[in-house]
């Protein structure tokens, strides 16, 4: 029963590890919240939200109840954890957002949080009215902070916040090093020697804690991931570009060929017409798939695409069948061809069943002539 039971709960756990996207780096990944119709954690580690006054919305691909929307009026999404460990080496935070409104200081609110650890002496990220609107990110001291001056550092980002489309965001802590990116793309560098304290042990996405502050977001917020480690500059542009919808690391080719082609990818020679690929470091140091299309024609040989003749299986390991010789009258000969027309091996047109015995892998021809009339078949020998 116990076995049963421990067996239950991997595989409990599987299934919802399973639930996160390919495009997301499972290596270190704690917490996941895709928002899919709840504030479920899909990563597989328990890290539920618990859904404060945020109403279910369309996301950035306009599916329906995949995204939250917070109004200002005290919405958030809390998580009862603490993913920032004392001495913690490395972290990453990424999130996706839509602001309905900048933050502005004539109407009170010159702060939207995006995310912030409590108590409120503790870490946020947020659009930041300063003159202009900006991301800021807030470090604590590890006393209560009434206010951004007694934080340890309140420094802000290169790009302006805009409102009205959808946005991504990761923040990374490498040592003593906090890194923000926006869309992909590296935007700044923060240095701290401060140890973050073990006092985070609350996350709210959102806004601040609510019975401090009411510093909120007013828009869409999706696909929060939360790493126990700094995730790499290329993880960070191909977790953008696959969540954008598009793969800007892959590329594809089409080459025609006689006979055979030496792919200057990988230099491998290939035989046979078909889509190939490899994995390449492209220029900005990341993974990049090719993909070859290939189409090749053979010497001397050709292969008839209304031929009444069937082979079954085809590619074959050797041995096969043939449907549609009935149709043929006083067969002469019956014949397997390589790419060059030279003959193989000769077959029995009497036979039912066909075997190639010890001929090599590779594409050939099966020949039929009748008369004065022949007909040709590719065949794939793997």
């Amino acid at each position: 029963m116990k076995n049963l039971t421990f067996l239950t709960a991997i595989l409990f756990a599987s299934l919802s590890f399973a639930q996160v996207p390919t495009y997301v780096p499972t290596n270190g990944l704690v917490g996941w919240w895709p928002f899919n119709g709840n504030a479920n954690d899909e990563s597989g580690n328990g890290n539920n939200g618990t859904v404060n006054g945020a109403t279910l919305t369309s996301d950035r691909f306009n599916s329906l109840s995949a995204a939250y929307h917070l109004d200002g009026n005290g919405d958030n999404i809390y998580v009862a954890n603490n993913f920032f460990d004392n001495g913690s080496v490395g972290w990453s935070l990424s999130v996706w957002y839509n602001l309905d409104q900048l933050p502005n200081p004539n109407n009170g609110n010159s702060s939207h949080i995006l995310f912030n650890t409590s108590p409120h002496n503790g870490m946020a990220l947020d659009f930041n009215w300063g003159g202009s609107s900006k991301y800021s990110f807030f470090l604590g001291n590890g006393t209560p902070a009434t206010s951004w001056n007694t934080s340890i550092y309140n420094v802000q980002s290169n790009q302006n916040i805009t409102q009205n489309s959808w946005k991504h965001v990761v923040l990374v802590k490498s040592g003593n090093t906090y890194s923000l990116f926006i869309d992909g793309v590296f935007d700044i560098n923060w240095i701290s020697n401060t140890t973050i304290s073990s006092y985070f042990y609350q996350m709210y996405f959102g806004s601040c804690d609510p019975g401090v502050s009411n510093e909120v977001i007013i828009g869409d917020i999706d696909d929060i991931g939360i790493w126990n480690r700094a995730l790499t500059d290329c993880e960070i542009k191909d977790l953008y570009n696959s969540q954008l919808g598009s793969n800007n690391t892959s590329s594809s080719q089409t080459q025609t060929a006689l006979d055979a082609y030496t792919w200057p990818v990988n230099n491998q020679t290939y035989t046979q017409s078909g889509t190939y690929s490899d994995t390449l470091v492209n220029a900005a140091g990341c993974d990049s798939i090719v993909t070859l299309n290939l189409t090749l024609s053979y010497t001397g040989i050709n292969e008839l695409s209304t031929s009444t003749i069937a082979i079954s299986p085809n590619p074959t390991n050797g041995d096969f069948t043939l449907t549609g010789l009935e149709l043929f009258n006083n067969i002469s000969s019956m014949t397997i061809k390589d790419v060059n027309g030279k003959t193989i091996k000769e077959l029995d047109p009497k036979a039912a069943k066909f075997s190639l015995g010890t001929v090599k892998a590779g594409v050939y021809f099966l020949t039929i002539t009748t008369g004065n009339k022949q007909e040709e078949v590719k065949i794939v020998i793997e």
